[in-house]
Order: C-alpha cells, then sequence, then structure tokens
C-alpha cells in the first residue's frame, strides 16, 4: 500500500514540477495566460488519475478471490460493502495523486517536492503516530485513508476524514496556487 500511495504522489508531483524542470511552464501559461486554472486542473487531473488507478488497484485482489471462488464452484459474495472498499482506496489514491500535484505547484524543484512529500508520508508520519498515538487520525496519510478503509473508533468516521481529506487538499491547492501566481516563469 505504501509503494502504490508513494507512486501516486510522485506522478501527483511530476504533473507541475516537469514543466519547471523541462521549461514548458511559459508555453502553458501562454496557451492559458490565467494560471490558476492551470495548476486546478493539474490537480483535478492527477485526483481523477489517482481514483482510476486506486480503483483498479482496489479490484485485482477482488479478481483473484472470484477465480478461486469460481475453481471451488462457489458464488463470490459481492455486496455494496465491495463497491464502497473499491471507492474507499480509490478515494485515498486520489487523494495522495492530488496532493503531490499541489505540492508540485508550490515547489519548482522535483526532488525536492517529491521527497518532501514522501518523507512526510513515510518518515515524519510515522514518528509521530508512534510519539502520539492520538494524533495518527489527523493524519494526512496515515490516519485519513485508513479511515476510509475500515471503521475503528481511534480513527475519524469516514465521512468526517474524506471532509479532512477534502480540506487537507485545499490547502495544500490554495497554497499551489498562491505560490504559481507569484513566481516569475522561464
Amino acid at each position: 500500500r505504501a509503494k502504490s500511495i508513494a507512486r501516486l504522489i510522485c506522478v501527483g508531483a511530476a504533473t507541475m514540477t516537469t514543466e519547471h524542470r523541462h521549461r514548458t511552464l511559459a508555453g502553458t501559461f501562454l496557451a492559458a495566460p490565467t494560471r490558476w486554472p492551470v495548476v486546478v486542473a493539474k490537480v483535478v487531473g492527477s485526483c481523477v488519475a489517482g481514483f482510476v488507478f486506486g480503483a483498479l488497484a482496489a479490484m485485482v485482489p477482488l479478481v483473484a478471490v472470484s477465480v478461486k471462488f469460481a475453481v471451488g464452484g462457489e458464488v463470490v459474495p459481492f455486496g455494496s460493502a465491495v463497491l464502497i472498499a473499491i471507492a474507499a482506496v480509490g478515494a485515498g489514491a486520489a487523494f495522495s495523486a492530488g496532493l503531490g500535484a499541489a505540492v508540485g505547484a508550490a515547489l519548482r524543484s522535483q526532488l525536492i517536492a517529491i521527497l518532501g512529500v514522501l518523507g512526510w508520508g513515510l518518515v515524519v508520519e510515522s514518528l509521530i503516530s508512534a510519539i502520539v498515538p492520538a494524533a495518527t487520525k489527523w493524519l494526512p496519510f496515515t490516519g485519513l485513508p485508513a479511515a476510509l478503509t475500515q471503521e475503528t473508533p481511534d480513527l475519524f468516521s469516514q465521512a468526517v476524514a474524506g471532509l479532512l481529506m477534502v480540506l487537507y487538499l485545499s490547502v495544500a491547492l490554495a497554497v499551489g496556487i498562491v505560490v504559481t501566481m507569484a513566481r516569475d516563469v522561464e
């Protein structure tokens, strides 16, 4: 799970930082002179791609189980809970890719954007969770996606976790837009 989230963060961050790296952002802003819609489109596009990849990845075990059940002559117990779980995994992946894109919009360096988000998600959040377990439910890569896929008393409800993910993504997008609007483009 951590590897797939890391890949989606990298893909999201690369959507904006690649334009800085290859100096194509000026051309993009010439085609769309207002900058904020470009940033919003890249974040939304990353979210959509992340959702699709996450949902497809969540369906792989379902297909494997379906084959196993079919070989045994049994029917897969497929209900609304399975669809909700697939959508939850897709939402967590969409959040990861979108947050990566928003951070990439705020930072010019692809390396710093990717290492910053991955370092936060894989190292800092792990340390915070180990030191202050009650803070885990507030963490964007540890607590919130976990709350979407499982109901536990230690985490927020799915609705609250989803709203917090939207809030975190909105703040990151706003920062990315402000920084992009204020900087010169080469």
